[in-house]
């Protein structure tokens, strides 16, 4: 993902590791820290980014990641964590209770980063989210490394549907596209998804390039029609993954349903006055949380004669997938065109 590789890439080459003493890490990659047991038993040349298997005791108990969220969020913050939690929760048997007393639970502080283990390790478990790291799809991409979950470009076979260009990767950037081996990961009977909110974009990693100061493509798709964008939000593999890494029931996950056009917090006219209901990074949220004072109900009335299209674009904003992105309203631009007049 370009946004995110971005942040990764700064973060990795500007990272500051004070005020870190009480986590006992090895190594810290990107978004990937790996504890010394971790380690160990990772002995394949290095790759750092490994769905654990079941046999290394890194699942979560019942399915249950108990949280706290430190105090240096702010109240617009902690909210886009916890709707991000929610979203996972909704698609899934995935719990996240907040922390009472229990020693195994998931920390979320606000570090120099954004970066998290992988599956469970035990104790206290940092997952760090910095202010540059609060956005919906970075927190699911993270939180989902918590459960246990990799890299989709990291996958063993991978080379059958991505061709990765080495010279364009930045030299210290190389163990990131390792691969993982077959017997080390959970995926075999998933289909490989260029969409996952676990993939990057097609120039992660990559240098820049004197002529356009632009990065260099690093990975090219080989299945034709295929392009590497950013992904924002969780595919139906995504979620298929996610369950069988539970072993989730149908009866255990939550169904998801549209909720009334009504308000959810009861800081939604603080929220309007601050301007988040036209906020892009917070318009996702805004319509989940504060649909009433946000004035989001007006949707309901495209449902006439005279709903029609805006803009003339349309046609290309539905397939480019426009219609179904959270990060954009769709029903005010091309209403008639993503279907939502009937």
């Amino acid at each position: 993902m370009k946004f995110l590789g971005f942040l990764f890439a700064l973060i990795h080459s500007a990272f500051c590791f004070q005020g870190l003493p009480e986590v006992n890490f090895s190594l810290i990659h990107d978004d990937i820290i790996l504890s010394p047991k971790q380690i160990q038993m990772r002995k394949y040349n290095g790759i750092k980014d490994a769905t654990i298997k079941e046999r290394w005791n890194n699942r979560w108990e019942n399915n249950i990641v108990p949280y706290q969220l430190s105090n240096k969020y702010t109240s617009h913050e902690k909210m886009i964590i916890e709707d991000a939690l929610k979203t996972i929760s909704e698609v899934s048997c995935f719990r996240f209770p907040k922390r009472t007393t229990e020693k195994n639970y998931l920390d979320i502080d606000k570090r120099d980063g954004c970066y998290s283990y992988v599956g469970k390790v035990g104790g206290r478990q940092l997952l760090s989210l910095s202010r540059g790291c609060i956005y919906g799809f970075i927190i699911i991409h993270e939180v989902l490394h918590v459960l246990g979950l990799e890299h989709e470009h990291q996958r063993p076979d991978r080379d059958e549907f991505i061709k990765i260009i080495y010279s364009n990767v930045e030299p210290d950037k190389m163990s990131n596209f390792g691969k993982i081996p077959e017997d080390d990961v959970y995926y075999k009977e998933h289909p490989y998804d260029y969409r996952s909110i676990m993939h990057y974009d097609g120039s992660a990693f990559g240098k820049t390039d004197p002529k356009t100061g632009r990065k260099m493509v690093t990975m090219i798709p080989l299945q034709s029609g295929i392009e590497l964008h950013d992904n924002y939000e969780l595919t139906d593999l995504d979620i298929r993954k996610i369950n069988d890494l539970g072993k989730c029931k149908m009866n255990n996950r939550k169904e998801t349903t549209n909720s009334s056009c009504v308000d959810h917090s009861q800081n939604c006219s603080k929220f309007k006055s601050d301007g988040l209901c036209d906020s892009p990074k917070y318009k996702s949220l805004m319509q989940k949380q504060c649909a009433q004072s946000c004035g989001y109900c007006r949707n309901k009335a495209l449902r006439n004669p005279s709903c029609h299209d805006k803009v003339v674009e349309c046609p290309a904003f539905v397939a480019n997938g426009f219609c179904d992105s959270k990060s954009y309203d769709s029903s005010i631009l091309c209403p008639k065109s993503c279907g939502l007049c009937n």
